[in-house]
């Protein structure tokens, strides 16, 4: 209900009141307020021009007083009252524009807000697939606190366009086919390259090498995949790694159970990874019997059954300086069980040598297909990577897996 301001008690009675009623004096602040002055001939009440002046006063405070009501009235109705109806077309592009606005106005707000918190129990993230962390640690005392989100590097992802010779692309095509044919004919090459390193040329057959790759990369994307290795001081690796069987860290050099990022166990190694390792050191061994003449090989080059896998990708930048692989049991180096390597993609130009001098480092390159093996009085050499060649991966090898350009490296030892 609208209110009505009665200022008998300060300036006098109404319109309709008797002018003969006794008020207060009214001074002429309370006319000027309201725009207007106390003229000087009606200083006194009960005179023409002083109720004159009272009606106007009066008339303006009630008008201030019912604007001021309605509003109040106003503001208890609808939103929609009194609006023109809108068509459906204009509504529905109102109601986009305010969504977009509401979503806009949290967007510092983090991803997670609002959500209900899911177990890290019941979590269980598929290989192949790309593999997020959430609150690694929570109910499992053997899984490191405070890591953050980790997504693993996909060594193979859609929509990389691979350098392909335009000029005469069928001879590219066909150029890798043609050299698996010769090696399936006249064999691989096999070099001796010191007692007890061995390297065999394109021992891994084309088909091999895109199985390898695939079975990689679907490891590689799922919990403990491929991540940027690196120290405490922050320096990183100038590769990408991920480990099979057990975990090695560069920062203590030791091998543990759990991935640094991630938390989670290493995958086992693949089978068929195993059985190229087997293949490889008998080849090895029948070369070594072959040019020496000795019927003894294990001295020489020790068989042994892999339970550990680090996979590095290099870039085409990629780098890895000379070092020793000495952070196995003692047992096995003592015994100087082998290191066995694969290589695929592109091509590496690898050091080696008795000591951590690049300019006294010999230098072999290894090919997609290669395998390289040292153990033996050669288990303890220094080696590493100096630059990988670009555009050198078997064409096929590419088409088939989409490889991104780069050499993955496979090295497998028992602990």
């Amino acid at each position: 209900m609208r209110t009505r301001v009665d200022l008998s008690t300060e300036v006098g009675t109404r319109e309709n009141s008797s002018l003969h009623h006794e008020s207060p004096p009214m001074s002429n602040s309370t006319f000027q307020q309201y725009g207007t002055s106390l003229p000087s001939d009606c200083q006194e009440k009960g005179t023409p021009s002083y109720s004159r002046e009272l009606h106007h006063v009066q008339s303006c405070v009630d008008d201030e007083v019912s604007s001021t009501n309605a509003k109040q009235d106003d503001s208890k109705l609808p939103n929609s009252l009194g609006k023109k109806s809108m068509p459906p077309h204009l509504r529905q592009r109102e109601n986009e524009d305010s969504t977009r606005k509401d979503e806009s106005d949290y967007s510092y707000l983090p991803t997670q807000f609002g959500k209900k918190s899911t177990p890290p129990q019941s979590r269980k993230p598929q290989r192949g697939q790309p593999y997020h962390r959430h609150d690694v640690g929570i109910g499992n005392s053997e899984c490191p606190r405070g890591l953050q989100k980790f997504e693993p590097f996909d060594i193979c992802k859609s929509g990389v366009m691979h350098p392909v010779n335009l000029n005469s692309p069928l001879h590219v095509s066909n150029r890798d086919k043609q050299n698996e044919i010769k090696h399936s004919m006249e064999g691989t090459t096999q070099e001796v390259l010191r007692p007890g390193m061995v390297l065999l040329k394109g021992h891994i057959s084309l088909t091999e090498q895109i199985k390898m790759v695939k079975k990689c990369r679907d490891l590689g994307v799922g919990p403990g995949g491929f991540y940027r290795p690196g120290y405490q001081d922050g320096a990183k690796l100038r590769l990408q790694m991920m480990c099979l069987g057990m975990n090695w860290d560069p920062q203590t050099r030791k091998y543990e159970k759990r991935h640094p990022l991630d938390g989670s166990e290493p995958p086992d190694i693949p089978q068929e990874f195993s059985v190229l390792v087997e293949r490889a050191i008998q080849d090895s061994q029948s070369l070594i019997k072959k040019n020496s003449g000795e019927n003894n090989v294990e001295d020489m080059l020790p068989r042994m059954s892999p339970n550990i896998c680090i996979v590095n990708f290099y870039t085409t930048s990629g780098r890895l300086g000379l070092h020793q692989d000495r952070d196995e049991s003692e047992e096995s180096l003592l015994k100087r069980l082998p290191v066995v390597s694969f290589s695929l993609g592109d091509s590496a130009e690898f050091l080696y040598g008795d000591q951590r001098n690049v300019d006294a480092a010999r230098r072999v390159v290894l090919e997609s297909g290669d395998v390289l093996i040292f153990g033996g009085p050669s288990r303890h050499i220094f080696h590493g990577v100096s630059s990988i060649i670009p555009n050198s991966a078997p064409n096929s090898l590419l088409e088939e897996t989409n490889l991104l350009p780069g050499r993955l490296n496979l090295t497998l030892r028992q602990f």
